[in-house]
């Protein structure tokens, strides 16, 4: 089971890589101080180490060495791309002032899309850990066994089978490592098709009906929105 803790920016940043003396363009998905993931149409070959230098709309830009440590094949549409998640190894010495810039970004758009409501293309900071735990879902009477892919203080990302339904409203149970169970029902706003490493659905739930177990699980792992 992984555990980790972090704040991130989910944000499109644009992204220039270098892989052995090649260089291509990518683009962000979220990123933070620890770790950037970039949606790409590039094949890269696994387990690669390289650079790339991420720049803002004011030309504010930071280069990274980065190290592979997840990836994902995805489709939107007819196209098909590559979702890689990697840990930063090296910054740059002016990576705090890069977060600093992204940071007053993010929270002007926060502002300005306030009461707008959870969508996936909104850029947010959040707290959230990555769990990865058994979860029973409910949708129309029927119990899909499912994965928890991350946990937060306004809802859960899970991982679903091919024959889940596309539908709004689910109940979900999960397994909580310390024992019992948390019940919780959220609101579906975003299914993205997952190919790797097997298929199903990666779907991102805001919380719209918690218990007094899921606060628990919040507050022993430091959760709280504030």
């Amino acid at each position: 089971m992984e555990r980790r803790r972090f704040l991130r920016y989910q944000q499109a940043v644009k992204v220039l890589c270098q892989i052995q003396g090649e260089l291509f363009e990518a683009q962000t998905h979220d990123i933070s101080p620890e770790g950037i993931t970039i949606i790409t149409t590039r094949d890269i070959p696994l387990g690669t180490v390289f650079h790339l230098k991420c720049r803002l709309d004011s030309g504010t830009e930071a280069l990274f060495e980065v190290e592979e440590r997840q990836r994902r094949y995805v489709h939107r549409g007819s196209l098909r791309y590559l979702r890689l998640g990697l840990h930063i190894n090296l910054a740059a010495p002016n990576a705090p002032v890069f977060f600093k810039e992204l940071a007053q970004i993010v929270q002007a758009k926060q502002t300005k899309t306030d009461g707008m409501g959870n969508h996936p293309l909104r850029s947010r900071i959040f707290n959230r850990i990555q769990f990865q735990l058994p979860v029973r879902a409910t949708v129309d009477g029927c119990v899909y066994k499912c994965q928890t892919f991350d946990i937060g203080s306004r809802g859960v990302s899970i991982l679903a089978p091919p024959d889940f339904p596309d539908c709004e409203v689910i109940d979900l149970t999960i397994e909580d490592p310390a024992g019992g169970l948390i019940p919780l029902r959220v609101k579906s706003v975003y299914r993205e098709l997952v190919v790797s490493p097997r298929t199903g659905f990666r779907i991102g739930a805001k919380a719209i009906s918690g218990t007094s177990a899921f606060h628990q699980f919040l507050q022993q792992h430091n959760l709280i929105h504030r």
